[in-house]
């Protein structure tokens, strides 16, 4: 009797074990699953973030080299990045939606400031972008230098190139057109990227 109730208590032992061993497992297993979950749950920093690639294109345009281009994007940004830095020879900056957001309106308002620049120089002479900001309108007369024209228009391709790259757009193209102010007719046009946009005294008496 003595070995069988010895047998059972062992029996009931070994049970009792193995069960309290199963619910660990199960409460471990319980755990991980909870963790990996709250992995796939909770998105990275990565995944809430976007990457922008500036072209070599873009520091042609902006006459900045890359590290020129990493300080000045750093300088001006308020600290609306996660990380910027130069990779494979381009500029990438990494941004949450908010800070690009941050930079389209830098953008817009450098933009505005050039506008504000032709206005000055006479109230009538006008300047827009449109909304992909890949297409610049100038209105002016021959009595503006084609010099100072030219200055605003640089600087707004600078700008308009730097908006479409934000945007997710690093293949970006500017078209330029210049129309008389005070007849509303096309002077000339053209792409920015591919050819040189110039004019002649013959072409604004075309447009009288």
């Amino acid at each position: 009797m003595k070995k069988r109730t010895l047998t059972v208590l062992v029996v009931v032992l070994v049970c009792t074990f193995l069960t309290a061993c199963s619910k660990e497992i199960d409460a471990v297993t319980e755990s991980v699953n909870e963790k990996e979950s709250s992995v796939i749950k909770n998105p990275t920093v990565l995944e809430d973030t976007i990457e922008i690639v500036f072209p070599e294109q873009f520091e042609g345009l902006s006459g900045y080299d890359e590290k020129a281009l990493v300080d000045y994007l750093k300088e001006n940004s308020d600290g609306n990045y996660q990380k910027i830095e130069c990779i494979d020879g381009q500029v990438n900056m990494v941004a949450t939606q908010e800070e690009i957001e941050y930079w389209k309106g830098y953008v817009e308002k450098h933009i505005d400031d050039q506008k504000a620049v032709l206005t000055g120089i006479n109230q009538k002479y006008d300047m827009c972008c449109n909304d992909s900001y890949n297409t610049i309108n100038m209105y002016y007369d021959q009595e503006l230098s084609f010099k100072k024209a030219f200055s605003c228009v640089g600087k707004t391709a600078i700008y308009c190139a730097m908006y479409q790259i934000l945007d997710g757009n690093p293949d970006y193209s500017i078209y330029l057109n210049i129309y008389n102010v005070d007849t509303g007719k096309l002077v000339v046009g053209g792409n920015l990227m591919n050819e040189e946009v110039s004019y002649t005294d013959e072409d604004w008496e075309k447009t009288f």
